[in-house]
């Protein structure tokens, strides 16, 4: 009767931690890189934030519009 107990009162906290130790080692990798310092800009297209030599500026009717390397890529197919 003691081993039961034992067990369900420990088994929650196990199950917690393992999803905390799961979710870790899923999305340790996918933390975005820290921009430098400096001057950013943020890609028209999607979004992404890039410093100034990585983007690529684009003058559309009298403004410049920065694209990221992966969207001025598909600027180029069109």
């Amino acid at each position: 009767m003691d081993k039961i107990s034992l067990y369900f009162a420990i088994a929650p906290f196990l199950i917690f931690a393992a999803i905390i130790v799961i979710t870790y080692a899923a999305t340790r990798h996918k933390a975005p890189k820290a921009v430098p310092v400096g001057q950013s800009f943020s890609c028209v297209k999607c979004a992404r934030r890039g410093n100034r030599e990585h983007m690529l500026p684009v003058r559309e009717e009298g403004v410049i519009a920065w694209y990221c390397p992966r969207c001025s890529a598909t600027l180029a197919k069109m």
